[in-house]
């Protein structure tokens, strides 16, 4: 393992070029960025050996991470045609012993699909190892893990093959170049992403750029402007502020959701998928968990005991209604959590549907059906729980 912190205080502009791992970035109450680098499998020699001959600088704002490329080992192609040496080096492509392509491309490298699909070298589907002039971008050591701890509001930009990036916290920019990395971006005011195969997904964000090959893109809260391209993988983006969306997929499905009332400014095109639009009813209001004051005692007061003769039913009362407004400040918290359960099964259904479109498959439909019917439930136990809350908050205002 190796741990390194930021000469420089406030948020940093921090960048990683690695072909292959796990990248990670927590944003969040700290004044220095630091960042640790240890192999994703303990005692992986290779990575071991990744890890000591990575350069890491910091200078100014700026936090860089650069990875050696993996220097793999020394080992052959099975196939028809027999070993296949690339440049004099020792790497290779390595796939099933059952099938194996060899692509040769017209730069001399050599890319092992194990009877998969590749696109200007970059393996779409199938095959573990990728070799291109003379360096593995993925296989050979397990890889090596990159953790940084930002400071809030900092930059994240990720150069990679087979890295994936996973963000956490409030960062002010994501930029994102990978092969079949996936991306997953936390909340960020804006993110840029490009990928292959990688599968991208953003939580928050009010700048969107994006564009995958057969990578799925999904962007659970939009408030702004996004930009997303897809040949094969689809796109569902879900607005919760007035927005503009721009989408094009070729064969990919394409998903724009809204809350309601939320206005969508959209230009949405696929070839041969589907597009699907839904609005989103949003949560009820919070009930207010601000306990009613005591009645004042009236001329009917001796008709309820008195203090001196009745003093504990008072008090009764009133942890009656400790114990209401804490049930409703206890429901106004869990509310939003519900809420957001409901979309996401709403959203998991929308999935399901999109993958099986042409579909009669009796199971895939019941799978859609009880999603939905599941968030329905969900709502109603919301709205349930706010009446009976109201209704008893109510009924102690009149003792």
């Amino acid at each position: 393992m190796r741990e390194q912190e930021h000469a420089q205080q406030g948020a940093a502009r921090f960048a990683v070029d690695a072909a292959a791992g796990e990248v990670q970035v927590r944003a969040g109450q700290t004044d220095t960025a630091r960042v640790t680098l240890e192999p994703l499998t303990p005692g992986d020699a290779a990575a071991e050996r990744l890890i000591e001959r990575a350069r890491i600088d910091s200078e100014g704002d700026r936090l860089s991470v650069r990875l050696p490329d993996d220097d793999g080992g020394s080992v052959q192609t099975v196939g028809p045609t027999g070993p296949t040496s690339i440049g004099g080096g020792s790497y290779v492509a390595v796939g099933s012993s059952n099938v194996v392509n060899t692509v040769i491309q017209g730069n001399g490298s050599v890319v092992n699909t194990g009877g998969g699909t590749v696109v200007n070298g970059a393996v779409i589907s199938g095959g573990s190892t990728v070799i291109s002039n003379g360096q593995v971008i993925s296989g050979g050591s397990s890889g090596v893990r990159v953790v940084a701890h930002l400071p809030e509001d900092s930059a994240v930009k990720l150069s990679g093959g087979s890295a994936s990036l996973h963000t956490t916290g409030e960062l002010a920019s994501v930029e994102a170049a990978t092969v079949s990395g996936g991306v997953e971006v936390d909340r960020a005011r804006s993110a840029e992403v490009r990928t292959t195969s990688g599968r991208v997904s953003v939580a928050h964000t009010g700048d969107l750029r994006a564009h995958s090959v057969s990578g799925d893109v999904a962007v659970r809260s939009l408030a702004g402007t996004a930009h997303v391209r897809s040949t094969s993988g689809d796109v569902a983006v879900h607005a919760t502020d007035d927005s503009t969306l721009n989408a094009r997929s070729t064969s990919g499905d394409v998903t724009v959701s809204a809350l309601e009332g939320v206005h969508v400014d959209e230009s949405v095109k696929t070839v041969s998928g589907q597009v699907r639009r839904r609005t989103v009813p949003r949560p009820a209001p919070a009930p207010d968990p601000t306990p009613a004051p005591a009645p004042t005692r009236g001329a009917d007061a001796s008709s309820r005991p008195s203090a001196s003769s009745g003093g504990s039913a008072m008090t009764g009362i009133d942890e009656v209604r400790a114990v209401l407004a804490a049930a409703a400040e206890g429901n106004s918290q869990h509310e939003h959590l519900l809420n957001r359960a409901a979309l996401s099964y709403e959203l998991a259904a929308a999935h399901v549907e999109g993958a099986a479109a042409g579909s009669s498959a009796p199971a895939v439909a019941e799978a859609i059906t009880g999603y939905r019917a599941l968030a329905e439930q969900i709502r109603e136990l919301v709205a349930r729980s706010e009446a009976i809350a109201a209704a008893l908050h109510d009924y102690t205002n009149t003792l």
